[in-house]
């Protein structure tokens, strides 16, 4: 089945490439007879990248979500990939050669091998593939299906990594993957970040099977409680007895699952709309649908430079000045340097009875009511979102808060690829720059 799309056709050989001591190491492909680039562009098929109908129910959402959280893609595969069972926000660099059928076997070492290499191992197996990008594979049970493995990162962990893809490009050897938009969502992290995805993942396997094993008794002895009692001979009729205490936890089980999925789905959601390619939407897009989500009128985003150890203002909403008219704060320096070193919010109802010193008057504030959140992702400080002048007059509490404890992960992660982005706007810039 994970090879289904894939008819046995002859594909690209990886070209010899110099390793850092200077030797030629050649592909660990056989070579094959080269097809005319006109009939492969014209007649060849994509390749499916996933069928989620066959992964284990209810996992996609869970995948998704660690995806999502982590800035990072993962995968499930039960055999030789692609396809996939599930592919969660997948590098698009992956996604373009897997689709092709012409250079797809230039992933088959890696990526493609990646499932029988992790079963063989019995545990995580890291490897760089011939694009560059750090994985990561590993052998997962979830629920029943015990011949699974996930493939996690996808990711650059250096700029030399992504500059040598980058001249493979310029120097033509890849351009018939252009239509396909490699560089739509480039993906970069740090080393640890993977390891981190790893850990992750091994627990929210444990969870998704404690999970479904906490569910699946108690729907078990729920119909073991039922009886069909006929009220006649040949009748048709029968009266169900039902445990109340058993079916109240039954629903309340199944209540809490569905919850949580419409919950996930809905932050889900949010951060799709948070998020862009291009950086200064990514900030506008968080101010303006938390300010619909608080009823605020005004709201302002800083974002932390750890170099300098300042924050600046990245985008304001409802204010006179711009972004670029406001000098940046130190760390610890007025509400929101405050706010980001201690790393606790502040919700404020009365400025002044707070003991706070209120804004100047040419700030024209309507009230003296706040939120000072710190955005901040597993201990790393990344910003401030503030949110001020509550529509009708209104206070912000600690309902507020909470609804911003909820959307805080998100507002991180569409905040860190918005920093990724313009790192890989960077590197794109300094591979297109003649060497001196």
């Amino acid at each position: 089945m994970p090879q289904r799309n894939r008819p046995d056709l002859p594909h690209r050989q990886e070209k010899s490439k110099k390793s850092a001591s200077g030797r030629v190491e050649e592909s660990r492909l056989e070579s094959t007879k080269s097809v005319p680039e006109v009939t492969l562009q014209e007649e060849l098929p994509a390749i499916v990248q996933e069928h989620p109908e066959d992964a284990p129910a209810g996992w996609a959402a869970v995948q998704q979500k660690l995806a999502a959280t982590t800035g990072l893609s993962v995968l499930l595969v039960d055999g030789r990939q692609p396809p996939a069972l599930v592919a969660s926000n997948n590098n698009s660099i992956c996604h373009a050669f897997q689709s092709s059928m012409e250079y797809v076997a230039l992933c088959d070492p890696y990526c493609g091998d990646a499932h029988r290499r992790a079963l063989s191992a019995g545990s995580a197996v890291s490897y760089k593939c011939h694009a560059g990008l750090q994985c990561f594979t590993m052998p997962v049970h979830i629920g029943r299906e015990q011949n699974l493995a996930a493939i996690g990162g996808r990711a650059f962990v250096n700029a030399e990594d992504y500059r040598n893809l980058v001249d493979r490009f310029r120097a033509g050897e890849l351009n018939d993957l252009l239509p396909s938009e490699p560089f739509e969502n480039v993906i970069f992290a740090e080393p640890q970040r993977l390891d981190q995805l790893s850990e992750r993942l091994q627990k929210a396997v444990g969870s998704f099977n404690a999970a479904a094993a906490a569910v699946t008794p108690a729907v078990a002895e729920h119909e073991e409680a039922i009886t069909v009692t006929p009220t006649g001979a040949g009748a048709n009729v029968a009266t169900v007895e039902r445990s109340p205490d058993l079916q109240g936890e039954v629903d309340r089980l199944r209540s809490e699952l569905d919850h949580r999925s419409q919950l996930a789905q809905s932050l889900q959601r949010f951060l799709e709309r948070i998020s862009s390619r291009e950086p200064q939407k990514t900030y506008q897009a968080i101010l303006k649908h938390s300010m619909e989500l608080l009823r605020a009128e005004r709201a302002s985003l800083w974002v932390f430079d750890e170099d300098s150890n300042e924050i600046s203002l990245k985008a304001a909403l409802g204010f006179a000045v711009t972004a670029a008219e406001v000098i940046p704060n130190r760390m610890g320096e007025g509400i929101s340097g405050g706010v980001l070193e201690s790393g606790k919010a502040l919700v404020v109802s009365d400025l002044e009875g707070a003991g706070l010193t209120a804004a100047p008057a040419e700030r024209k504030y309507r009230t003296k009511s706040f939120i000072s959140y710190p955005i901040t992702m597993r201990g790393r400080k990344i910003g401030v979102l503030n949110v001020a002048d509550k529509t009708g007059d209104d206070k912000f509490d600690d309902v507020d808060l909470s609804l911003l404890e909820i959307l805080g992960p998100q507002i991180a992660v569409a905040l860190e690829s918005a920093e990724w982005h313009e790192r890989a706007t960077q590197f794109q810039l300094m591979s297109i720059t003649p060497m001196s």
